[in-house]
């Protein structure tokens, strides 16, 4: 085949021979040769971390998803892509955790003999700047300058000035990055008087954020001469909720156009993007949960630089493995912070936790409780007043019965506020009141939940103790306090009270103080002036608690909510649909569910969407113009279900009423049901039914699901809420989902390595799943579960086995690899299973029978629900197993053998049947399903479909049937779901996905599990970690062509047994030897099968035979050999591919002479269908393990002082492409100078 490449012939032909001579030039040498034109600068920033480094919740005592151990971990990915990375912190670091309040105090306490820890991991993260926040100045100005000093990094604040004019800190600084100057500006909200105690902040003032920034860039731009200008600031975005001025970033981007980028922080906000007078804006969240990412490119111009694109965007750190640096530098200050936060301080005589009746809706916002009113009889306790405010600040705060630790107020009361009493009359006091009950959205008759407020965060809500009141939620804001008493006398205006209160409201937090006109107010007692740290609130509570020794949950319920008639006939159904997570009450419980309102079809397809449990595909936008990116993924989920259409091809409808038939059609399209109409009859508005539903409806009554009113269905009434809701509670309260989770392919990954999440985490993960369903849920092996790694070869499996039996597995199908090491160790496995190994059709040819040592089938009970399994294994284990260990049994068609147990199941009694089995499956991008399980499915009566084999991820349905595959080594788990409906009998629906990705997730290991596995791991350690060698080169193995470990391999087996030609099956090689150290453990891997050297006489025209059937053959691989070059033709048959055939030294390979043959012996029994070795001549099995021969290679070449380098030779050429299979080919021309070099790449035909 001649290479053109467009008119460049003779351009080709010298570089081609300039590129043979002079291969040594490189992209690298070149490129380094003309100027640098552009720069790609990328800015990482954090912003309100606020005390998390561990990703660990201290409150809760449990793993977390977030912290600055993560956000490390993306930030190196990021550097080692692109070295000109800048990394920025946007404020609020030293307040929110335990952790932090601890080291805070050691200074307040003046201990200052240590490095400030988020500080300390900072620094080793190689910070580029932080910005000050508000919250850095919760803990006066000895903590912030020990936080500063300590800093190897510069701390900023554009706009805070000393008392003398001069800056607090640094205003600026910058970075030159890969030549360009990039100017950082720090600025910080400007309202912290209005929160902060003045004693905090002494000597400081707080300027304007606009104002500064129009100061701060001109000396950037002007002065320093800067290419980019990015603005940190600790505010954000601007909203018409906000009280006070605290966030200005809009201003600022409205009128500082000179800068070019800002980071946001403060609002806790997750801002991808945003561009506000061409200023892009990005804010990261909170926690670390987000990273923001700017990427800038910049183009010379020979003056500087100009921007010539700049992008932005969030990266979540939800699943991101923790760095371990952070976690090793930080574990000192970890471990101490729980030391302190577990410290006793007390005893609870019961539970201080409310329990929520209403998932969503916290019980302590909307009624008294004994937490609430700990909080207040303290702050009245010691700041001596009579009435209380306070916040519920973190509404899943708990203290339980028993001991009460650090940890448990830490987590009720996660602010460091200080206590105020003062002085206010009986109309302030009101004044304050109504507008804390702002917080409450009015009521509406038909509501049967209270909505709060989204403008009102939860925090901004106060209730008081020390007076009676009510809030009647009924009435406009500003009129809801009513029947407000003191010692059981009404409340009048000029009453004069001593009021407790936080310094947070004090200073002006929430707008209360405005709100009630309440300036320079008396001030009683201040708790940060009598009592130091100590006069935290959270620290006055733990005193109050180790003073008191023991206390009791008490609520004197003092307030209440009146003015809403929750009742309802409907209510019960919505509380159950919402405590299952299929209706919802708005973010924040911003929404009140009202029951008669009409419903849209939009509503109504996310919840039917969400009770039938279809997995929701990851889509942010639909083909319907009327769905927004919210409802997009439920819309596309009913759509693949066969659920609903729109109301034409571009419009879904979202926000038109559904009516009734409408609703109940939708619902019956979803468990495929519909029948003839013989149940209208008895209804007296049947003919109002439209045509195309009377099937539907008709089922839906049959179901039990429509009972109508007074004789009627009002089929084209609009449904309301209430009517909805009442029926898919119903429908789902006579639905029994089973759930089977299912692995495939375990192949003995005992270990965590890579995306193999190893055994532990695959008993976690299997136990927590279980337990969403504990009484419906099966746990299936589809087979192959033993071998595949070093440590389950060497133990045989039998750890795999015992772990098995500690997850519960209730059954396995047989794969073809449980017949590697011989049927003794297949019946130990079984012998010591507590669960049934299923082989329905494995015969015994001796007997004519299913064998013995199997079971065909199991039927497992659960919730009264029989469920008969049916256990397949592959038919192509006949040929993909040493034939010799399956001589004696027959495979059976699994279709015939699956009627046969489909019917013994049913005359049983078995409700629903499961096929698991050990056959393949594969699936394209479409969703089309093929292979031997495909096969099944479309002419069989189950109900639901388990395979493996093939290594595929497989969810889809055949003729209404899930399939499943869940991928290979443990590293996803398939889940489907059978609707099993009581009234009928039988299932009506169901769902399949495959939870894929488990590396990702975030799985605590079953404890038990890992102390059995680490016990066997100790015996198996030393052998395993064992360096027997090195390699100078990866030896890359893809059974899909002839590789480099394949010829290697294949060398090492001539060698070994003396003799001329070496084949070597491509699927016996299970994985590739990375350049580096090689281990006994990594050599298990490559070869985990214990296959001996077996040697024949075999003529040429056999030798031709093994590499037709071994050349191409994607069902078992390509054969790797030794001793031969081939070439063959790519573009024919099997069996006239080969074209010639000669010894290495050049020496044809006549076709009727003898030559001496090694291979394995799986191969010469006839494995892979490699029939033709059992008709060769002089058979010797040495006995010697190939996998021994290669590592006795690597050991005498270490012993010579030598390392593994062999290079690929052209064993194998395809004479229809005139190239072999690494051929260097032209890819084009670039100039060195005036000189062209051609640009060479390595080919490979992958057929």
């Amino acid at each position: 085949m001649e290479v053109l490449v467009m008119g460049f012939k003779k351009i080709f032909s010298f570089a081609l021979i300039f590129v043979l001579v002079v291969s040594m030039v490189t992209f690298g040498e070149v490129s380094g040769v003309a100027a640098q034109k552009n720069v790609n600068l990328t800015i990482l920033a954090t912003s309100d971390i606020h005390g998390h480094i561990y990703p660990w919740d201290y409150d809760q005592a449990k793993p977390a998803d977030y912290g600055l151990a993560k956000v490390y971990t993306i930030v190196k990915s990021v550097r080692a892509e692109n070295p000109n990375t800048i990394l920025v912190d946007n404020g609020d670091l030293i307040q929110g955790t335990p952790l932090v309040s601890y080291y805070n105090s050691q200074i307040l306490s003046g201990n200052k003999d240590f490095t400030y820890p988020m500080i300390d991991v900072m620094n080793m993260m190689g910070y580029d700047s932080m910005t000050l926040g508000n919250h850095e100045f919760n803990f006066g100005l000895d903590v912030l300058n020990k936080v500063i000093s300590d800093a190897k990094f510069p701390v900023l604040s554009a706009n805070i000035y000393k008392e003398d004019g001069t800056n607090f800190v640094k205003p600026y600084t910058i970075k030159d990055v890969g030549g360009v100057k990039v100017g950082i500006l720090g600025l910080t909200t400007k309202t912290i008087p209005e929160w902060e105690n003045p004693d905090n902040y002494k000597g400081l003032k707080f300027n304007d954020i606009v104002e500064e920034g129009k100061k701060w860039a001109k000396v950037l731009k002007d002065d320093e001469k800067v290419d980019f200008i990015l603005a940190v600031v600790h505010s954000g975005i601007e909203s018409p909720t906000d009280i006070i001025p605290e966030n200005q970033v809009k201003a600022l981007a409205e009128n500082v156009p000179e800068i070019n980028a800002i980071v946001a922080g403060h609002t806790h906000s997750n801002i991808p993007n945003q561009v506000i007078n061409g200023v892009t804006i990005t804010e990261p969240g909170r926690w670390g949960e987000y990273l923001s990412r700017i990427d800038v490119e910049l183009t010379s111009d020979g003056a500087g630089y100009r921007i010539a694109n700049i992008t932005s965007n969030t990266i979540s750190t939800k699943d991101v493995e923790p760095a371990q640096e952070v976690l090793d530098l930080a574990k000192p200050y970890h471990n101490q912070t729980l030391n302190y936060i577990n410290t006793k301080i007390g005893t609870a005589t019961d539970d201080f936790a409310p329990v929520d009746e209403i998932k969503g809706i916290p019980t302590a916002q909307i009624k008294d409780t004994a937490l609430i009113d700990l909080v207040q009889k303290v702050q009245m306790y010691y700041g001596k007043a009579d009435v209380s405010m306070a916040a519920m600040f973190n509404p899943n705060g708990i203290i339980k019965k028993g001991d009460i630790t650090i940890r448990d107020i830490s987590g009720l009361y996660i602010y460091e506020n200080y206590l105020y009493t003062i002085e206010v009359t009986g109309r302030q006091l009101k004044d304050l009141m109504e507008w804390s009950a702002k917080y409450y959205n009015q009521y509406r008759p038909g509501d049967v939940t209270i909505g709060f407020n989204k403008d009102v965060p939860g925090y901004n809500y106060d209730m008081f103790e020390g007076v009676d009141y009510k809030i009647d939620i009924s009435k406009p804001t500003g009129e809801r306090i009513v029947d407000l008493k003191f010692h059981g006398k009404p409340v009048t205006d000029d009453m004069v009270l001593k009021l407790a209160i936080n310094n947070y409201r004090f200073n002006g937090g929430g707008g209360f103080m405005k709100a009630a006109g309440i300036t320079n107010p008396k001030v009683l007692f201040d708790s940060q002036k009598e009592m130091g740290d100590n006069g935290q609130i959270r620290n006055l509570i733990i005193s109050y608690i180790k003073e008191k020794g023991t206390i009791s949950p008490e609520v004197n319920n003092n307030w209440s909510i009146t003015g809403a008639n929750l009742d309802s006939w409907a209510r019960p159904y919505v509380i159950d649909l919402v405590n299952m997570g299929i209706m919802d009450t708005g973010k924040n419980n911003s929404v009140a569910i009202n029951v008669n309102d009409e419903v849209t079809r939009g509503e109504f397809i996310k919840t039917l969407v969400r009770a039938m449990g279809y997995q929701l595909p990851a889509v942010e936008s639909s083909s319907f113009t009327d769905v927004d990116k919210e409802l997009a993924p439920y819309v596309e989920a009913a759509l693949k279900n066969g659920v609903t259409n729109g109301i034409s091809d571009t419009l879904f409808g979202t926000d038109m009423k559904i009516t009734r038939e409408q609703a109940f059609s939708m619902l019956m399209k979803a468990l495929n049901l519909k029948d003839n109409g013989e149940n209208l009859g008895s209804f007296k508005d049947a003919d109002k039914v439209s045509e195309w539903a009377k099937g539907y409806i008709s089922s839906a009554i049959g179901l039990g699901i429509v009972k109508g009113s007074d004789g009627n269905l009002n089929p084209v009434s609009n449904i309301t809420r209430g009517e909805m809701a009442s029926m898919i509670d119903n429908f789902i309260k006579n639905i029994k989902p089973v759930t089977l989770l299912s692995i495939n392919d375990f192949h003995g990954q005992l270990k965590e390595s890579g995306s193999n999440i190893g055994i532990a985490k695959m008993a976690g993960y299997l136990k927590s799943k279980k337990a969403t369903n504990p009484n419906r849920t099966l746990v299936l092996s589809a087979g192959d579960n033993y071998q595949g790694s070093a440590e389950s070869n060497l133990l045989y499996g039998e750890p795999v086995n015992q772990a098995m039996n500690m997850i519960g597995f209730d059954a396995s199908a047989i794969g073809n690899h449980e017949f590697d090491w011989g049927i003794d160790k297949l019946k130990g496995w079984i012998n010591t299973a507590k669960f049934p190994f299923l082989a329905a059709n494995l015969y015994d040819r001796s007997t004519g029978k299913p064998v013995d040592w199997a079971k065909p089938y199991t039927i497992v009970e659960r919730d009264g629900i029989k469920i008969g399994i049916i256990g397949l294994s592959t038919p192509e284990t006949a040929y993909k197993t040493k034939p010799d260990i399956v001589a004696p049994y027959e495979f059976k068609d699994p279709i015939e053998v699956t009627r046969e147990y489909t019917k013994i199941l049913k005359d049983n009694g078995a409700d629903i049947i499961v096929v698991l089995s050990h056959l393949g499956t594969d699936q394209d991008k479409d969703g089309n399903i093929t292979g031997e399980g495909a096969e099944l499915a479309k002419v069989s009566d189950v109900d639901a479909i388990i395979t493996g084999h093939t290594h595929k991820t497989v969810a889809g349905k055949i003729n209404g049937i899930p399939v499943v595959q869940a991928y290979y080594n443990g590293r996803s788990v398939g889940e489907i779901t059978l609707y099993y409906y009581v009234p009928l009998q039988k299932v009506v629906a169901s769902t399949v996905k495959v939870n894929g990705n488990l590396s990702k997730e975030t799985i605590a290991p079953d404890k038990d599990v890992a102390a059995m596995l680490d016990d066997y791991l100790k015996d198996v350690a030393p052998l395993l970690n064992e360096v027997i060698g090195k390699t100078d080169v990866d030896l890359e193995h893809d059974k899909g062509h002839l590789s480099l470990l394949g010829e290697w391999t294949a060398d090492i087996m001539r060698e070994a047994s003396g003799a001329q030609i070496a084949f070597q099956n491509g699927g016996g090689l299970r994985t590739s030897i990375p350049k580096g150290d090689i281990t006994v453990g990594k050599m298990y891997e490559v070869m985990p099968f214990d296959n001996t050297l077996y040697t024949f006489d075999m003529t040429g025209a056999q030798i031709k035979e093994v590499l037709e059937h071994g050349i191409m053959n994607t069902n078992v691989g390509w054969v790797q050999f030794a001793g031969l070059i081939v070439k063959y033709d790519s573009t024919k048959p099997e069996g006239e591919r080969v074209v010639s055939m000669t010894l290495s030294d050049g020496t044809p390979v006549e076709m009727d002479k003898v030559y001496k043959v090694v291979t394995n012996d799986f191969m010469a029994t006839g494995g892979d269908n490699y029939m033709t070795f059992t008709k060769a001549q002089n058979g010797k099995d040495t006995g010697i393990p190939v996998r021994e021969a290669m590592i006795k290679a690597i050991r005498d070449l270490t012993s010579a002082g030598k390392t593994l380098s062999p290079e690929y030779e052209d064993r194998l050429i395809d004479v229809s492409k005139t190239v072999s299979f690494r051929t260097p080919v032209f890819t084009g021309v670039f100039f060195y100078g005036e000189k062209p070099i051609a640009l060479m790449r390595y080919i490979w035909y992958n057929s």
